[in-house]
C-alpha cells in the first residue's frame, strides 16, 4: 500500500506492518522524498463488509487428493516408465 507523506505529500510506502487484531493492521510507512524521509504509522481496519460470499462462493476447508489430482494425471505418469523406481547408483 502507498500513501502521501503528511510532510512533503510525496509517495510513502509500507516499510513493515503489524496485526494488532484479526480486522485492524498497524503500518509503518517512509517517504520516499529522500530530502523528507519522514517516518508514520498508519492504521488499517475493515470499516464494513460490501458482499459476503454465498454458498457456492465459499471455500473448502478440506481437500483431499482426489479434489486436487489433474485429469491428464494418467496420461502423464508411467508414460516411460515407473517414475518411482529409483536405483542406487552407488550399490556394488
Amino acid at each position: 500500500m502507498a500513501m502521501k507523506c503528511p510532510i512533503c505529500e510525496e509517495i510513502a510506502h509500507t516499510r513493515s506492518s503489524e496485526y494488532l487484531s484479526s480486522q485492524t493492521k498497524r503500518s509503518y510507512m517512509q517517504c520516499k522524498n529522500i530530502n523528507c524521509s519522514c517516518t508514520f504509522a498508519v492504521l488499517e481496519s475493515i470499516a464494513y463488509i460490501i458482499s459476503r460470499p454465498t454458498q457456492e462462493k465459499e471455500i473448502k476447508t478440506e481437500t483431499s487428493i482426489q479434489d486436487v489430482k489433474p485429469k491428464n494425471l494418467d496420461r502423464c505418469l508411467n508414460k516411460y516408465g515407473d517414475n518411482f523406481q529409483h536405483k542406487d547408483r552407488h550399490a556394488q
